[in-house]
């Protein structure tokens, strides 16, 4: 897209994203992209005339554009991607696909993992979820989303008391793993907050692409 390579702060009418009623935006390199339903491009452009990408890209300024209408503001986040010449893949011998028996145990680790469970876009009714288990219990689990005909996002949530051993590294290793080995590009994006999922991230190879922001907007009634 040649718009990425400029510096300047680019609003747009959701295309790609149509149907989902939130903003998106995008910053990479210089450039920071917009994208919004289309009632709301009017507002945002106005909103960000004259202003550069370090000024729009950030929490405040989504604040400020979108106001009462925002429902939550996620971001902001890291945007990666691993191809098979960047992945630098760690042992999974302990890692597996899970099974419609493994469904307690998916349960049980979504509750224990309430407030985290929603941003790992894992769902009881997920086709494909890689586990790791420790002495039976289900301690790290991972999904796979196709958001383009290539690409793959990785979702991955490790239980709070096992973090910082390895467990969700080597769950995002098989689910990189299936996904290239199937002809897919590995896409990986967490919250630049969430410094382990990041080290997660650096540590098999994903590249750092952007920055994003999405903003839920709240529904009209």
């Amino acid at each position: 897209m040649e718009t990425l390579s400029e510096p300047a702060v680019t609003v747009l009418r959701h295309d790609a994203l149509s149907g989902w009623h939130g903003a998106f935006l995008f910053r990479h390199g210089p450039s920071c992209v917009i994208s919004v339903p289309e009632v709301f491009v009017p507002r945002v452009k106005e909103m960000a005339n004259g202003a550069g990408s370090d000024e729009v890209f950030s929490v405040a300024c989504a604040e400020s554009m979108f106001g009462p209408d925002a429902d939550r503001i996620i971001g902001p986040a890291w945007l990666g991607y691993a191809d098979a010449q960047d992945f630098r893949p760690v042992l999974t011998t302990r890692t597996r696909a899970l099974g419609p028996d493994d469904l307690p145990s998916l349960k049980r680790l979504a509750a224990d993992c309430a407030s985290e469970w929603e941003d790992s876009g894992i769902t009881f009714e997920s086709p494909l979820v890689f586990g790791r288990f420790v002495e039976g219990e289900l301690v790290a689990a991972g999904t796979v989303e196709r958001s383009s005909r290539e690409i793959l996002n990785v979702g991955i949530i490790t239980h709070p008391d096992h973090r910082g051993k390895g467990f969700g590294k080597e769950v995002v290793t098989a689910l990189t793993s299936h996904g290239l080995e199937r002809g897919g590009i590995m896409q990986y994006r967490t919250l630049e907050s969430n410094a382990a999922s990041l080290r997660i991230a650096r540590a098999l190879g994903y590249q750092p692409y952007g920055r994003t922001i999405a903003v839920r907007l709240q529904l009209a009634s």
